[in-house]
């Protein structure tokens, strides 16, 4: 409900004082996680062009064996994912 209404303000649709504003952003606060301030960290062990490199090496394989019949292989290494 809280969120409705500040939904509606935001949109026009209904008025709300300045104190009406912010004490709903204080109670948000306290049940909703801020994720601006959340952060993640972890160790990176494999990258996707070493990934592909080993999905590659498994249907090279399975080819020469014969049982990789129209499986493809990918050569192209991928672009890079810029913001």
């Amino acid at each position: 409900m809280l969120c409705k209404l500040l939904q509606d303000h935001a949109q026009g649709k209904r008025e709300m004082s300045g104190t009406q504003v912010r004490a709903a952003e204080i109670l948000l606060r306290k049940v909703m996680p801020d994720l601006s301030t959340q952060q993640i960290e972890g160790h990176v062990e494999h990258s996707f062009a070493d990934i592909l490199k080993q999905i590659n090496e498994i249907r090279r394989t399975e080819l020469a064996a014969g049982l990789g019949e129209g499986v493809v292989t990918i050569d192209q290494q991928p672009a890079l994912i810029r913001d």
